[in-house]
């Protein structure tokens, strides 16, 4: 348990938030991409769960509308200190989830939520000195956003994943992670007004495509 909240909580937070500093956003969740793939080799070499030939097809086809997703013209992309730290909680996550499975055989979503959170938020206290100095200085909007973050995608996103997987194999549920740049794309279409072109579709409809493959039984 503390094993898995080292991984999941504390160092896949750090490790992201070090390399969103300089790795653009777009570039950042086609990194992030590639922990479906580590989720489902190592549900199979790890949990033995077996995973079909149209599953391995359909992470392929999730790895490929990502990128189309996150792919700027013109942009240059290179595995620099950040994007390898982005890849780094990539990596951790991945591990985390394999982790977690047998562990929600034991202890409920809610016990598992609140352990694994317990757990991974004691190193970061190293910072606890460091936030209150700074707290005072922070504006309200920078202080509201910072609670949206640890209730919603935190502590509520945390939740409901582990409520998942505890009934789904794991390499379904790590097939659903493609998801996170399509959802992105869509509440940033409708929070900013940004334009979904046709490569943002494209790749859109390739990560559905790939999930009806990774859930497809043969019937």
């Amino acid at each position: 348990m503390v094993l898995a909240a080292l991984l999941g909580i504390t160092l896949y937070q750090l490790a992201l938030n070090f390399g969103e500093r300089l790795v653009p956003a777009a570039e950042a969740s086609l990194i992030i991409a590639t922990e479906p793939l580590l989720i489902v080799i190592l549900a199979r070499a790890v949990l033995s769960e077996r995973v079909r030939p149209a599953g391995w097809v359909g992470v392929g086809l999730g790895l490929a509308g990502v990128g189309l997703m996150a792919f700027r013209p013109g942009s240059s992309f290179a595995f620099t200190a950040d994007a390898l730290s982005v890849l780094a909680a990539s990596l951790s996550a991945g591990v985390y989830l394999i982790l977690q499975k047998p562990l929600l055989a034991r202890y409920s979503p809610l016990q598992f939520t609140i352990y694994s959170v317990l757990f991974g938020t004691v190193p970061l206290l190293l910072a606890f000195p460091q936030l209150i100095a700074s707290w005072p200085r922070a504006p309200l909007s920078t202080d509201l956003t910072v609670v949206y973050l640890g209730v919603f995608p935190a502590a509520l996103a945390n939740l409901s994943w582990n409520a998942a997987l505890q009934s789904l194999p794991a390499n379904l549920a790590g097939n659903l992670l493609f998801l996170n740049p399509l959802l992105a794309s869509l509440v940033a279409a409708l929070w900013t007004g940004e334009v979904l072109g046709a490569r943002v579709l494209l790749g859109g409809a390739a990560v559905l495509g790939s999930l009806l493959l990774a859930g497809w039984t043969g019937r």
